[in-house]
């Protein structure tokens, strides 16, 4: 199972494939919420072991000038007991307690980070200038002076990749045990459970019955390890993983909890606090569950559909919308068949929304929508009651090598609404949509809040309108691949940039806890409650 976005084609003409012209021969963090501009500092690094590191200079040590290390840092005997821990010299760091040179290993991993830095500051479509140098050094000296793990390594990697915000650029392994073993797949879960974000953490939207954290939908984590709120997802977002990069606030979060409990480190102490506002502690097991849960959808619904429409009792049309790219199909190679591939898609499309015509009302849920074809999405908006003619959005290539980045000045990936076609529909719609939502997931709300009246419930989307490019091939050990994004995609009204400024929801909404345990769908229900029907 590969749920993350290898090759997204929000832009439709430049999906791209391994047959592509690579830059990986051009010589060569930001976390949540961090400006990617800022600098990194010498302690950066290394300032999670430094912090709660003991003065213990009362104890009896043992031998003088022995060492021993804290995190990467190391400590000396001396008559008066171990000193304050300090960095080891140069490029060593602190392993078996003593200071020492990096292995060969570490010196292949780190040069191989700095290629897709050098790479990525030359072709990146990321818009904001990057400080490349500091993110550089700040990840040359993570790799060397660290613990030689490959985890290391990895989170080296995709802080790199997360310095460049932009969409479409992924990190994945063509290796045979390092996606979905020594990296975890994005949006999945070791331990039966999904979640989302909320306010204070995150909320347990699936669970399986019998799950080996016992967690039940509507509980609520609170904190990991005594962390909580945006600073856990934060954390949690930082952890390595074969996925993409989310650019917006909202994408990062959601990216972030789809993916908590596949990347949680066994020993953890999860905060919970249930439906009825009991709560507890949970100590993560190194007991998995039997099968690997993809939570890209919030309730882990089955993705490997088109499209899928349920009536419900009320009279309410509810079409889900896993992606929008029939995912039994390879994209054509050839540009001469590119239209019949569309209109194939596009007309079974409307075969799983002709049921829904006699509806009295249509929600479109678009969450964790993983994109693909853009026109496809922008026609069933044209089919909304309320369409009405719009000019939405146009892109630019990123000139190579340009600082601060600038753009061609040729216009592709053009995209419009056009009123009427084959998804006409004269009832009350609506969008339900969530951080997730990317690629022509995100065009989608985009669109419909420009060139229509549809109510958007949810959050924003994940603010990735581009298209990838690729691949960076690392060496590693292990071999890593990685995908660029040259596109800067824009707004046409305003020409602002499009990337990481998803559009805003009519309703923004969090689940809720009471009705997660009564088995209701908080979005859902708000949606259909804006619809005044």
């Amino acid at each position: 199972m590969t749920p993350f976005r290898l090759c997204l084609i929000g832009l439709l003409l430049t999906a791209c494939s391994d047959s592509q012209e690579s830059p990986s021969d051009d010589p060569g963090v930001f976390d949540a919420g961090m400006d990617s501009t800022d600098s990194a500092t010498n302690d950066d690094v290394q300032a999670d072991a430094q912090a709660d590191a003991p003065f213990d200079g009362a104890s009896t040590c043992g031998e003088l000038g022995s060492t021993r290390c804290v995190g990467v840092w190391v400590e000396t005997c001396e008559p008066t007991g171990w000193s304050e821990p300090v960095e080891c010299p140069l490029d060593q760091g602190c392993r078996d307690d003593a200071c020492q040179e990096p292995t060969t290993r570490q010196v292949q991993q780190a040069a191989s980070v700095q290629q897709l830095i050098d790479t990525l500051s030359r072709y990146s479509g990321w818009h904001e200038p990057v400080d490349a140098s500091a993110v550089k050094e700040r990840e040359r000296r993570a790799i060397l002076k660290g613990d030689g793990s490959d985890q290391t390594y990895f989170a080296s990697a995709w802080r790199a990749m997360n310095a460049y915000p932009q969409g479409h650029q992924s990190l994945y392994s063509l290796e045979p045990g390092v996606c979905g073993t020594l990296l975890r797949w994005q949006a999945t879960s070791r331990f039966g459970v999904c979640a989302r974000p909320v306010q204070e953490g995150l909320i347990i939207t699936f669970a399986k019955d019998g799950n080996p954290l016992g967690l039940h939908a509507g509980d609520v984590i609170t904190h990991a390890d005594g962390v909580g709120g945006d600073a856990m997802l934060a954390t949690a977002y930082l952890q390595p993983v074969c996925g993409s990069v989310f650019p917006s606030a909202a994408g990062r979060r959601h990216a972030a909890a789809a993916s908590f409990f596949g990347t949680v480190e066994t020993a953890t102490t999860l905060r919970v606090r249930t439906p009825e506002g009991k709560v507890h502690d949970v100590i993560v097991s190194d007991v998995e569950d039997t099968a690997t849960t993809d939570c890209t959808d919030p309730f882990a619904r089955n993705r490997w559909v088109y499209a899928e429409t349920t009536i419900r009792s009320d009279g309410v049309a509810v079409i889900r919308l896993p992606s929008f790219f029939p995912f039994d199909k390879e994209f054509p190679t050839d540009p001469k068949d590119f239209d019949a591939f569309i209109e194939a898609y596009q007309n079974e499309m409307v075969k799983i929304f002709e049921p829904a015509k006699s509806a009295k009302a249509i929600v479109w849920d678009a969450r964790g929508n993983a994109g693909g074809i853009t026109p496809v999405a922008l026609a069933i908006i044209g089919g909304f009651p309320s369409a009405r003619p719009t000019s939405v959005s146009y892109c630019r290539s990123r000139v190579v090598g340009s600082s601060p980045p600038s753009f061609d000045d040729y216009r592709y990936a053009i995209y419009e609404v056009t009123p009427g076609g084959p998804f006409s529909y004269s009832g009350k719609v609506a969008i339900v949509v969530d951080g997730l939502a990317y690629s022509a997931g995100d065009y989608f709300p985009f669109a419909a809040l420009q060139a229509s009246d549809a109510v958007v419930v949810g959050s924003p989307s994940a603010g990735a309108f581009g298209g990838g490019h690729g691949p960076i091939p690392l060496a590693g050990p292990p071999a890593l691949e990685a995908n660029f994004d040259p596109a800067a995609c824009f707004d046409h009204a305003s020409n602002g940039f499009l990337e990481a400024n998803p559009a805003s929801p009519t309703v923004e909404i969090e689940y809720d806890p009471a009705d997660l345990a009564k088995g209701r769908d908080t979005l859902l229900e708000r949606a259909i409650q804006q619809l005044e029907l």
